[in-house]
């Protein structure tokens, strides 16, 4: 398949251009026929001075649609993760059948032909979708409400691919509200990724469940990256009593043992990825707002680290920023706003596969309809990315 930046080119639309500081937008977006978007999810492009380079977006592409193969919704619902193993790059994904959020593998050539579910696991009869890991579990402690994979590493020396789960379990049903809290679990597949067994959770947060609050709680969305001889997790530290103490968090595990996780406080990994103190490396409040959602990769290309992530301020959107240590980062930089018809959530970059990431590749996200319901009515879509260096 071509590069991105030839996909930009041969489709001969005319780029919408935005800057840091506004929109330019002609007349109220209206759906395009031709391709099922609205006008405001067509191709443009973001200069970013501060950053020193340019982001250009492809036109949006439905990669799922609602009941294709039984997904529902819930897809993704969360990070995405990738693993290439010998001519396969196997993506891993949340995907709702209308009653159990499951785990989703599709095997294809490469990211780039990852545009349909051409390559999805499905069952013998080929009429369903087949998940890799078993659902939530009645009376689990931690995930008796929902158990779905999010992110994978497969460990080169001995082919074990390594997962990590969001799991959570019911805070409160009462006057109408329905709010959980969540951990992280972790699992394995000796198998290539056509089955993972949960090994229990490893990561909590430090801040106990509040039924008298009716938002989500505890930590949620692992995003795991290889980076020498240590893989980093990101996720979001969901609503605490004190706003500044949520955010974006991260933990460290070594590579030979990829169950045992330390929580980053106060400029170190010297607490327990279980019930451990968190120091939010992006803490919430001011410019940061609520943000929430990390998708982190080592960018070739730039030769930095790059974040994408949402914010529930201004729900729907994408933002990014870039650091050179996974401690700092910049300020974040709306790339991807909402559409007037649809709104986006969880963001994963892809280059060949999540870790690393290059000058061309792809953005894969959740799409809802702003007429539908977030969570049943999201399913997966995509859009090309490119970065280019500014001139000085």
């Amino acid at each position: 398949m071509a590069s991105s930046d030839l996909w930009f080119r041969i489709t001969g639309l005319l780029l919408v251009t935005l800057s840091t500081a506004c929109v330019r937008s002609g007349r109220p977006p209206t759906l395009i026929p031709a391709n099922g978007i609205a006008q405001d999810e067509a191709a443009h492009v973001v200069d970013i001075p501060s950053l020193g380079i340019r982001v250009t977006l492809g036109n949006v592409e439905q990669v799922v649609r609602k009941g294709e193969f039984a997904i529902i919704g819930g897809n993704p619902d969360g990070p995405m993760s990738a693993d290439v193993v010998g001519p396969l790059t196997k993506i891993f994904f949340t995907c709702w059948d209308g009653k159990v959020q499951l785990s989703c593998l599709s095997e294809n050539p490469s990211i780039d032909s990852f545009g349909n579910l051409a390559g999805l696991y499905k069952n013998s009869r080929g009429t369903k979708f087949r998940t890799v890991m078993e659902g939530r579990v009645r009376r689990d402690p931690f995930g008796s409400a929902y158990e779905a994979l999010q992110s994978t590493w497969r460990d080169p020396l001995t082919s074990v691919i390594h997962g990590w789960y969001h799991a959570e379990v019911p805070v409160t049903r009462s006057n109408g509200c329905y709010a959980t809290y969540a951990s992280i679990g972790y699992a394995t597949s000796m198998n290539n990724g056509y089955s993972f067994t949960k090994r229990g959770v490893v990561l909590t947060s430090p801040y106990p469940n509040d039924p008298s609050v009716c938002l989500g709680q505890g930590v949620q969305g692992p995003n795991v990256i290889e980076s020498g001889p240590y893989l980093y997790m990101f996720f979001t530290i969901e609503n605490t009593r004190m706003p500044v103490l949520g955010g974006i968090g991260v933990a460290r595990a070594s590579k030979d043992n990829p169950a045992e996780w330390r929580h980053y406080y106060d400029g170190a990994f010297d607490q327990p990825g279980k019930g451990g103190e968190i120091t939010p490396i992006i803490a919430r409040g001011g410019i940061n707002n609520e943000i929430w959602n990390p998708s982190v990769s080592w960018n070739a290309y730039l030769q930095k680290y790059i974040m994408l992530h949402a914010d529930y301020d201004n729900e729907g959107a994408i933002y990014l920023r870039t650091s050179q240590d996974l401690f700092a980062w910049s300020a974040p930089i709306l790339v991807m706003p909402a559409s007037t018809q649809y709104g986006y959530r969880y963001p994963t970059l892809f280059g060949e596969t999540d870790d690393v990431t290059a000058q061309n590749g792809w953005v894969y996200f959740g799409r809802t309809p702003k007429s539908g319901r977030i969570g049943p009515d999201t399913l997966m879509a995509r859009r090309g990315f490119a970065l280019e260096k500014l001139t000085p």
